[in-house]
């Protein structure tokens, strides 16, 4: 069941559709990018090791994770290790982006869809968690094209703090692989390499989808939880210009003053550096 999130009236539907199959059926890719610049990354691909490894059996049959590494210093294939590859127990593989591009979320998230197997793609921050039963619950999820689906969020802080926002998180989306590609991706002239600015690419997708008739709703109990930079040890780069650079650019798209980039996995070259299939265990 869906219902819709009211966060921008001309964007959302009221009554959104059911397809025929679930995603149970159709399947699920969860796709996670990581830069791995500071030991809080590594702290957070730990714990979405973790996270992966205490699903329940249906999800570790059903969904495949995967995680893009953006050109990280240090390959966080490297986190993986000897022992954990041993006792994995879920699906996942790893794309490494060869080339170092300061801000490249865009192109790690923009990748992770696109080498997706299947039809409907998850995308998820490194520090924002389905925690169990919630893909579980999200497997039931009968999806249909036309919608984004945005689960609401449990923000996590430093002191233990727990807050339920009334609202979706803008760059946690659910969506079909197909019409992900046909929009663009995430636009990478966001990309701090290029453009010199920080931030405000979700902001441009949230944007895009709604303007390309996309409707946005909310899976009905699933949760994501998300942990503030504090709470595992970083902190967001919050350069005021910067952060200036690039709303500027957002508003001249938005006013159709510059177009829209939909080239994606621009500027940089990856490869395939992980892969373990979980064998089905039948009951």
């Amino acid at each position: 069941m869906t219902k819709s999130i009211f966060q921008n009236p001309k964007y959302t539907d009221s009554s959104p559709e059911e397809g025929d199959q679930s995603l149970s059926e159709l399947g699920l890719t969860v796709v996670t990018p990581f830069y791995n610049s500071r030991d809080s990354e590594k702290r957070r691909f730990e714990m979405q090791y973790h996270n992966c490894m205490d699903q329940e059996s249906r999800v570790k049959d059903k969904v495949k994770f995967l995680f893009v590494d953006d050109g990280s210093p240090e390959a966080i294939l490297n986190f993986l290790g000897d022992k954990r590859k041993k006792h994995l127990d879920f699906n996942l593989t790893i794309y490494r982006i060869n080339e170092n591009l300061r801000g490249n979320q865009m192109g790690a998230i923009n990748l992770g869809v696109t080498e997706s197997t299947t039809d409907w793609v998850q995308v998820i921050d490194s520090d924002c968690f389905f925690r169990p039963p919630n893909l579980n619950l999200l497997l039931d999820l009968k999806p249909k094209r036309k919608y984004i689906y945005r689960p609401y969020f449990e923000r996590i802080f430093e002191n233990g703090t727990k807050i339920v926002s009334d609202s979706s998180c803008i760059y946690i989306n659910l969506m079909h692989k197909q019409e992900f590609i046909k929009i663009g991706g995430w636009d990478e002239d966001f990309v701090t390499e290029r453009s010199g600015g920080y931030c405000f690419a979700d902001t441009h997708f949230s944007w895009k989808v709604g303007e390309n008739g996309y409707k946005i709703c909310s899976p009905i109990g699933v949760v994501v939880q998300e942990y503030v930079p504090e709470a595992i040890g970083g902190n967001f780069e919050n350069d005021r210009n910067m952060r200036e650079i690039n709303k500027k650019i957002l508003r001249k798209k938005q006013r159709g003053e510059i177009p829209s980039g939909t080239e994606m996995l621009r500027g940089f070259t990856y490869s395939k550096v992980f892969e373990h299939v979980r064998q089905v265990k039948n009951v």
